[in-house]
């Protein structure tokens, strides 16, 4: 799996001047609440696919990430998945977890 340059960068390097607030949608203002961060780990994976990577392991995401760093990036996924903008797939409790274009990966 090619390595994933940049998103350290791309997704932590303005976190700590990011503050949590959702930003509204104008499809579904109720179900389509992103934060920023959300948004750019979006905007990354999106310039990653048009790259030719289609799967993204969440261990690389995350290497020598901090914990918070970590947990943001699994929690901001979570919400992309919740979207149908990712899937994500893991063999077994504990192994890396595999996420890869959703049915609305492009339509966000």
């Amino acid at each position: 799996m090619p390595e994933l340059v940049g998103i350290d960068q791309t997704v932590d390097q303005e976190s700590s001047l990011v503050q949590e607030e959702p930003t509204e949608s104008t499809e579904d203002t109720d179900e389509h609440r992103w934060t920023k961060r959300t948004q750019k780990m979006l905007n990354f994976l999106k310039k990653m696919n048009q790259s030719g990577i289609n799967s993204f392991s969440l261990n690389k995401m995350c290497e020598n990430n901090k914990k918070k760093q970590a947990s943001a990036k699994f929690y901001s996924l979570l919400v992309l998945k919740n979207q149908n903008a990712v899937r994500m797939a893991q063999n077994s409790p504990y192994s890396d977890i595999i996420v890869t274009p959703g049915p609305k990966f492009h339509s966000h």
